[in-house]
C-alpha cells in the first residue's frame, strides 16, 4: 500500500506540471465568446474554461491533459464521464450538470458542459462563515439525486465535498468519471493494485478492491454528512493528510461519534453514523433511502 500511494502522489504532482499553454492560448483567442482559463476551478486530471454564450447562459469547457489520449487508464476515464453524463440526461437525473458536446483540442480530450456558478462544498466549507444551514435544506435532494442514479443502476464511486458544486438553487455533482455499473459492482478495467477513489471519502469495500454498490456511495455521503456538520472529514482530525493512517481509520471504523464533535439531534447522529458503518449492510440501501431519513431528521 505505500509503494502505490507514494507512486500515486508523486503521479499527481508530475500531472501539475504539464503545461496547457497552448490550448489556453487558442481557447482564449476564440473571438467575442473566447473561453477563459479559470485555474481555481481546476481538477486533479483537467484544466476548466468558461465562457459566457451569446444568451448569457454561461458554459464549461473541461479540457483533459494528452496522457488521456496516449494512457488507457485515462482514456478510459474520459469515456467513462462522457458515458455516464449520457446515461444521466437520458434519464433526466436532476443534479447532474447536462452535457453538450465532447471532442479533442489541440490534441486533447474536452468535454463541454452548462457552468454552475458557485463553490464546490470543499471551498464553501473553508470559509469562516459557512454554517450547516447554508446546505442544510438542500441534503435530502442530494442524496435524492445519488439516489436516481442508483436506480439506473450507478454508482458515483467518489462522492467528496470538491465534486458537490454549491450552486444558487441547490448542490450539484459532478466528475463522474469513475461511476460504474452497481450490476456488475466490481470494475475488471482498473487492476487489483489501482485504489479507485479518494482517501478518506471511500467505503471501506473500496479500500479493499471488493465490489462496490449503492451502499457505497451512502458511506461516501456520511463523510461528506459529517464534514458539514464538523467542519472536518471524520477521519483526519488535524490538517496534516496521512493516507495510510487514515486508510487505516476507515478499515477499522475509528472515528468519533458526529455528536462528539459538534451540536446535532440525536437523530442526526445516528443517521450519519449508520452510513459510516464498516459493514455494507448496516448502511441505508441508497440514496433514495438516505433522503428520506434526512427529511425525516431535519
Amino acid at each position: 500500500m505505500r509503494n502505490f500511494l507514494t507512486g500515486l502522489w508523486e503521479a499527481a504532482r508530475k500531472e501539475d506540471d504539464y503545461s496547457f499553454a497552448d490550448v489556453k492560448s487558442f481557447l482564449e483567442d476564440f473571438g467575442p465568446n473566447s473561453w477563459v482559463y479559470r485555474p481555481e476551478l481546476r481538477g486533479a486530471n483537467s484544466r476548466i474554461f468558461t465562457r459566457e454564450k451569446e444568451y448569457g447562459d454561461s458554459e464549461l469547457m473541461k479540457v483533459f491533459p494528452k496522457v488521456a489520449i496516449t494512457k488507457p487508464i485515462k482514456r478510459e476515464v474520459f469515456r467513462r464521464e462522457v458515458v455516464a453524463y449520457m446515461k444521466c440526461q437520458e434519464y433526466s437525473l436532476s443534479g447532474f450538470p447536462i452535457y453538450t458536446l465532447e471532442g479533442t483540442v489541440m490534441g486533447r480530450f474536452f468535454l463541454v458542459l452548462p457552468y454552475i456558478e458557485g463553490d464546490n462544498l470543499e471551498q464553501a466549507l473553508w470559509k469562516e462563515d459557512f454554517s450547516p444551514k447554508d446546505v442544510e435544506e438542500y441534503l435530502p435532494k442530494l442524496a435524492r439525486d445519488v439516489g436516481g442514479a442508483h436506480l439506473v443502476e450507478l454508482v458515483h464511486r467518489d462522492l467528496k465535498p470538491a465534486n458537490i458544486v454549491v450552486g444558487s438553487d441547490g448542490l450539484y455533482i459532478v466528475d463522474l468519471g469513475l461511476m460504474i455499473s452497481s450490476v456488475r459492482g466490481r470494475d475488471s478495467f482498473f487492476t487489483r493494485n489501482l485504489l479507485v477513489g479518494t482517501p478518506s471519502n471511500m467505503a471501506p469495500e473500496q479500500i479493499k478492491r471488493e465490489p462496490v454498490s449503492p451502499r457505497s456511495d451512502v458511506y461516501s455521503l456520511g463523510t461528506v454528512l459529517y464534514h458539514i456538520y464538523a467542519g472536518r472529514n471524520p477521519f483526519r482530525e488535524n490538517s496534516t493528510f496521512d493516507p495510510r493512517k487514515i486508510l487505516r481509520r476507515q478499515l477499522y471504523g475509528k472515528m468519533e461519534p458526529l455528536a462528539d464533535v459538534c451540536d446535532v439531534s440525536v437523530e442526526m447522529n445516528d443517521l450519519v453514523m449508520k452510513c459510516l458503518e464498516i459493514e455494507p449492510s448496516k448502511r441505508p440501501a441508497d440514496g433514495l433511502t438516505l433522503s428520506r431519513a434526512l427529511e425525516e431528521v431535519l
